[in-house]
């Protein structure tokens, strides 16, 4: 039983050697298309589970595929994308925490997200960016 086994997994490596493999875009696509098909079947949507499927043979033809480039290249531009929405969401998050110590303002020039002091009066304010000077009341 063990040598049977070690020959599945010798021909799996041997199958796998030069192709892409799983990754974190990979794996969003996974999981993406399994709640979409569960999601479908619940709402007996066809056309969803339809796209469901779709996407779970695009992850599969991403794991197999031979053109590594390609498929790195997509994989950092999810990163990427992932990583932006993350920061997006974080300095939401911040702002909403620190709503009544700041005021968030943008610069009307550039507009480049500008702090300052709540409950402070009227200031003068320089934009660190383009130099633009406007007021704003706090």
């Amino acid at each position: 039983m063990r040598s049977y086994l070690e020959k599945i997994k010798a021909a799996l490596v041997r199958f796998m050697s030069g192709r892409y493999g799983p990754d974190e875009f990979g794996r969003f696509m996974a999981v993406f298309s399994a709640l979409v098909c569960l999601l479908s079947i619940f709402t007996g949507q066809t056309v969803m589970y339809a796209f469901g499927l779709v996407c779970w043979c695009f992850t599969i033809f991403r794991m197999f595929s031979r053109r590594i480039e390609n498929r790195r290249r997509e994989n950092r531009y999810y990163l990427d994308r992932r990583e932006k929405l993350r920061k997006n969401v974080k300095a939401f998050f911040l702002r909403l925490k620190n709503r009544k110590t700041y005021k968030y303002f943008r610069c009307p020039k550039c507009r480049l997200l500008i702090r300052l002091n709540r409950h402070t009066g009227v200031h003068r304010v320089f934009c660190p960016r383009c130099g633009h000077e406007f007021e704003q009341k706090t």
